[in-house]
């Protein structure tokens, strides 16, 4: 039985943020980037950085009891994209669960607790821009559709789903 338990990653803790790295770097390589492992590091810590400024910005450590799974960042969208999405969506920016941890449920279990969480905050409404690989397949079996626009930031199609 799964004991899921979600930690907000806060700015100053360098506990938290070593977790993070552990994941952050395979999960970039994983998805294609090519930076060099400092350059990621360097991201990494511009978003962790910015935690605290808005209470519907979540980057947490996901863990099964006290087993790390994974990681998850999400807030709700108060700009939206010019032209393309109006503002107050549920944006999934990052959402990643370990290889050893895939196909038992834990993406399903994650995405479970960020869409709980867009309804708390009043979004009607959450986006995602998928790996086309792995990632498509998995959100359109949670319900995402492609909307046929492009992320302007990133090029990538955008998947929309109610919140439920």
């Amino acid at each position: 039985m799964k004991n899921m338990k979600y930690i907000q990653i806060q700015k100053d803790n360098d506990e938290q943020y070593e977790q993070l790295l552990k994941m952050w770097i395979p999960y970039l390589k994983e998805i294609g980037s090519k930076e060099s492992d400092s350059v990621i590091t360097k991201y990494a810590r511009q978003r962790v950085d910015i935690q605290g400024k808005r209470e519907d910005m979540h980057f947490e450590l996901c863990y099964d009891d006290n087993t790390m799974v994974g990681f998850c960042f999400y807030a709700v969208d108060l700009g939206g994209i010019k032209n393309i999405l109006h503002p107050n969506l549920g944006y999934i920016m990052e959402f990643y669960v370990l290889p050893q941890y895939r196909h038992q449920g834990y993406g399903s279990d994650i995405f479970k607790h960020i869409e709980r969480t867009f309804f708390s905050h009043g979004a009607e409404y959450m986006y995602l821009t998928p790996e086309e690989v792995s990632g498509a397949p998995f959100w359109s079996s949670l319900g995402f559709k492609d909307s046929g626009k492009i992320d302007s930031d990133n090029h990538e199609p955008i998947y929309i789903k109610k919140v439920e």
